[in-house]
């Protein structure tokens, strides 16, 4: 799944990003997303996103929409000068042409930053997210994923990660590759 996005900051506190991807497999939608980010400061962050979901129509969802308005809070913790834990709180509520709905979804991350140059550093990472369906009141899928980011270059970021979903109740789990490319337009 390639996605390309761009980001911008337009302070110290605030910095906006987009995304989006045309994914490929089983499952081969457009997405599009778009987020505003507040940094409290180095620990805390807040922010509110978009995320947009198309896919071809099939005979029990002729015109499939997954819109979701997400609103999210970061927080960073350092673990010494390379490790860093961090987690993202998000609730987002999901407008469908099936039922809508609240979600959470708390991502946990633990990141390791590894010098390979005098100027770069890859930062391996691991992550689970579990998605909480408040209409359900109950986990309806757990995402574990691990990859890596590096700076290619000034302004140009890869972040490269593999997922596998356990999606409860769906007749298999989702894997898929992910590769991320983002520009800086600072």
């Amino acid at each position: 799944m390639p996605v390309l996005g761009v980001s911008y900051q337009i302070n110290e506190a605030f910095d906006v990003t987009a995304y989006g991807s045309q994914l490929f497999g089983d499952l081969d939608p457009q997405l599009a997303l778009a987020r505003l980010r507040y940094t409290v400061n180095d620990i805390w962050g807040l922010g509110l996103g978009y995320f947009g979901l198309w896919q071809d129509g099939t005979a029990e969802r002729p015109d499939p929409q997954d819109q979701r308005i997400r609103l999210e809070a970061y927080l960073n913790i350092p673990l010494g000068s390379k490790w860093l834990a961090s987690h993202r709180s998000r609730a987002e509520h999901r407008f469908r042409d099936v039922e809508n709905g609240w979600r959470y979804r708390p991502n946990f991350r633990l990141q390791r930053s590894l010098r390979i140059a005098e100027d770069r550093t890859v930062n391996p990472f691991v992550f689970v997210e579990p998605f909480y369906d408040l209409n359900e009141s109950d986990v309806t899928s757990v995402e574990y994923a691990f990859g890596a980011n590096l700076d290619l270059i000034d302004s140009v970021n890869l972040e490269a990660w593999a997922t596998h979903t356990e999606a409860r109740g769906a007749a298999s789990d989702f894997q898929y590759i992910s590769l991320l490319f983002t520009y800086s337009l600072n």
